[in-house]
């Protein structure tokens, strides 16, 4: 009883930690989709973020420019925007989804195409597992491609919030439908061999 009463302390406290970094991770969102993990940040000259990233990759600072910023997430978790004002940018909070970043994630949804990913990954998976999973490591870590972006012809691809919701959720299709095209090759695989195996 005792045992189980310390792996229990011990388990709750290794997820108060977790959540407690979690909410502390500070993020930058580019328009291009992309996430970067930064541990502090600061508005720097030449319309820029000087910032350093989270996982120790590099020492040094370096910057981006506020216009390929989407929005950042500060310790607090709240989202920070700068919208360009003529010359400038004017500092704005983002809490939850515009109309238009929806309308990004849906017809990512609709739209665009990621079969590529699930019959890239599923093919190897079936024939020889550890080949199957090297795939879906690299297959879901890669942006999609334009083609299988498949935006829409509207004029809404011309509006930078509704491109980049759209290909964030366009990416977040394609690392399911990876992870789907493994576990569904792999899982036939071991079904097929335990059929042959029964002969």
């Amino acid at each position: 009883m005792k045992t189980f009463q310390f792996t229990k302390t011990i388990l709750l406290s290794v997820l108060l930690c977790c959540t407690v970094y979690a909410f502390s991770q500070q993020t930058i969102h580019t328009i291009g989709g992309d996430e970067i993990g930064i541990k502090k940040w600061k508005i720097a000259p030449k319309f820029q973020i000087k910032y350093k990233l989270s996982d120790k990759s590099s020492s040094g600072f370096q910057f981006i420019d506020l216009k390929d910023i989407y929005y950042i997430n500060d310790k607090k978790g709240n989202g920070i925007a700068f919208q360009e004002k003529g010359k400038n940018f004017k500092i704005k909070k983002v809490s939850n989804l515009s109309k238009i970043e929806l309308q990004g994630a849906v017809d990512a949804c609709k739209y665009s195409r990621q079969s590529g990913a699930y019959w890239g990954t599923w093919v190897p998976s079936f024939l020889f597992m550890p080949v199957g999973l090297g795939t879906a490591i690299v297959v879901s870590s890669t942006k999609p491609n334009q083609k299988s972006l498949n935006m829409p012809d509207s004029e809404l691809v011309n509006d930078p919030v509704y491109v980049q919701s759209y290909k964030k959720q366009a990416r977040k299709n394609k690392s399911q439908m990876t992870w789907m095209g493994f576990t569904l090759g792999f899982s036939l695989a071991l079904a097929v061999g335990g059929l042959i195996a029964a002969l």
